[in-house]
């Protein structure tokens, strides 16, 4: 007889270093192990609500120490000292030593000490049996760990403070894909794929998503379609210039997007 392994959500961080898109962090959450934490790092990673206000969106990675780890996740005050949690200020450990911290990959609450988990997070770059049974071990990368090797490698100050800023300019829940009979939110006569910088295959749906947030960011206060056409080929050449047919695909979902766009509204960002 066999047994179906439990369905783990899915999130993503989009993850951004001034204008240039690093890449997209994929990860999976261990939510039959670590139910309370995955929910918490799962809640903060959609957008947020009058119920439920805190985001990953716009926070920065904060320490980074290459052949160890990258940190992040406060939300309120950005360097460390802060975090928030759907919770609470803090909340318990859960289910702490499930699992050792022995490989690359594994996403972890970072603490002051027992019991103060908040939506500070941390991913390894290497084993770290030393920090067994102290942090929660609640997720691993599935896809992007060549953005946290990138990550890895910024010139940091003696706090182990980026220099350059690097941030999360997007971040959500992954939907499981869609059967071949069910419509995609971005339909296409075909459904390309294009390969990044680092050769990561990407749906051309959601690089169209992801240049959108992109446009979004970049640009407060001006039109999208005052800016889109420069900036979205500057993050297109960026993103699919090894694929010259792949790129095709993607200039023209994009300018089917941003035409509905200016069609609908052609106004300023609200203040």
């Amino acid at each position: 007889m066999s047994t179906s392994l439990p369905t783990r959500p899915r999130v993503f961080l989009d993850v951004q270093s001034g204008f240039d898109f690093l890449g997209r962090i994929t990860i999976e959450l261990f939510s039959d192990k670590t139910p309370k934490t995955a929910e918490n790092f799962r809640a903060i990673c959609t957008p947020p609500s009058s119920a439920q206000p805190l985001t990953y969106k716009g926070s920065r990675f904060h320490r980074i120490i290459d052949e160890f780890m990258i940190q992040g996740g406060d939300i309120t005050a950005g360097h460390g000292t802060g975090g928030m949690s759907i919770y609470g200020p803090v909340f318990e450990d859960e289910n702490i030593g499930w699992r050792e911290i022995d490989a690359v990959g594994l996403v972890c609450m970072a603490n002051r000490d027992k019991g103060t988990n908040s939506s500070q997070f941390f991913i390894t770059l290497a084993p770290c049996q030393h920090l067994n049974a102290k942090h929660t071990v609640f997720g691993h990368v599935i896809k992007g760990m060549d953005v946290c090797g990138r990550m890895a490698k910024v010139q940091v100050d003696k706090g182990d403070r980026p220099l350059s800023e690097i941030g999360i300019s997007h971040c959500g829940e992954l939907q499981p894909k869609p059967r071949s009979n069910e419509a995609h939110p971005f339909p296409s006569k075909r459904r390309d794929s294009e390969r990044s910088e680092a050769g990561e295959t990407r749906d051309t749906a959601g690089t169209v998503n992801d240049l959108y947030h992109l446009v979004e960011e970049a640009t407060p206060g001006l039109t999208k379609t005052a800016v889109a056409a420069p900036l979205l080929d500057q993050c297109l050449h960026k993103i699919t210039h090894r694929d010259l047919h792949g790129r095709n695909v993607v200039i023209a979902d994009v300018a089917r997007l941003f035409l509905g766009l200016g069609l609908r509204s052609d106004q300023d960002h609200p203040t």
